[in-house]
């Protein structure tokens, strides 16, 4: 429903409520992956597999909007 409203020629108050929607959709997505390692992977190997994870998790979130600033520059 977000990306729908996103994609309509509406005003900006509805891209805002599209990107709430996409973000409250989308939020869930990363605690589920790491509450589900145990089961999919064993609990021997699901904390190395959880840290690699968070890892990149972290990497990410500080390196690609400084990334995405000097593209967008």
């Amino acid at each position: 429903m977000g990306a729908v409203l996103l994609f309509l020629p509406l005003p900006s108050v509805f891209s805002l409520a599209g990107f709430i929607l996409v973000g409250l959709g989308l939020a869930p997505t990363f605690p589920c992956m790491l509450h589900e390692m145990p089961v999919r992977l064993g609990k021997k190997h699901s904390q190395t597999i959880m840290g690699y994870q968070m890892a990149v998790a972290y990497s990410g979130s500080t390196f690609i909007p400084p990334l995405l600033g000097l593209m967008a520059s």
